[in-house]
């Protein structure tokens, strides 16, 4: 009956040990679990710790595992801390030669950074500047669909100004004296017609008995462009 029971012991010890050292290899999972919240962190460490040692079991070394985690941490803030202790470490500082005090400044970092309101304080900002993004790009929707109804033809408004940049401002250019006023681009023909504020240039699928918008202002047009010279 001993003997068995030592068996168990023994199967049980070996399969607790793998899974506890499989833990420390997953920290940064455990931080983000725990939602950055480091003195809890410090004591889940610290018991894994304690959970390899009764059971005469080596501890890996912590360290480099440690910063590791923390750099995954979503604050620069902090994590420009971490790198600062990680740097000194590396070229042996002799005050940095323990997990335990590598943790302790961790947690103290956190605590100054949450004290004074500054803890994921960019990730803060980032929210509130995409909310504002959102906010903005729906009351642009809802204007636009206001204006939707009206003429196309309202000429110099700001948005129309946006659209004819890069390989379309030649849209908002009329041609020189003695150009020709029809062009084609891109497989499409185009007609030149100055009648549409910024944009002097327009489908001539669209003008093929003339410029709507020109005869409603009671000036003649001919079909596709103005009366205008070609």
């Amino acid at each position: 009956m001993l003997k068995v029971i030592l068996s168990l012991v023994q199967v049980d010890t070996k399969a607790t040990v793998s899974v506890i050292i499989k833990q420390f290899f997953t920290l940064d999972v455990k931080l983000q679990e725990l939602d950055y919240h480091f003195q809890d962190f410090n004591i889940y460490v610290e018991n894994l710790v304690q959970s390899l040692a009764c059971r005469n079991e080596q501890v890996p070394n912590l360290i480099p595992i440690l910063f590791e985690a923390y750099k995954k941490v979503p604050d620069e803030i902090f994590k420009e801390f971490m790198r600062s202790i990680e740097s000194r470490w590396e070229i042996d500082d002799a005050q940095i030669t323990t997990y335990e005090h590598v943790t302790t400044l961790a947690m103290k970092k956190w605590q100054g950074l949450v004290q004074k309101g500054e803890w994921k304080a960019e990730t803060k900002k980032d929210e509130f500047i995409l909310a504002l993004q959102a906010e903005n790009e729906k009351l642009r929707g809802e204007a636009s669909n206001q204006k939707g109804g009206g003429s196309k033809s309202q000429g110099d408004s700001p948005k129309r100004k946006q659209l004819h940049t890069g390989k379309w401002l030649w849209k908002s250019k009329a041609p020189a004296e003695g150009q020709p006023h029809k062009k084609t681009y891109d497989g499409k023909d185009y007609v030149y017609c100055p009648h549409h504020g910024e944009t002097k240039w327009v489908l001539a699928s669209g003008h093929a008995g003339g410029c709507k918008l020109a005869k409603s202002q009671g000036k003649a047009t001919e079909e596709g462009t103005t009366v205008e010279s070609t």
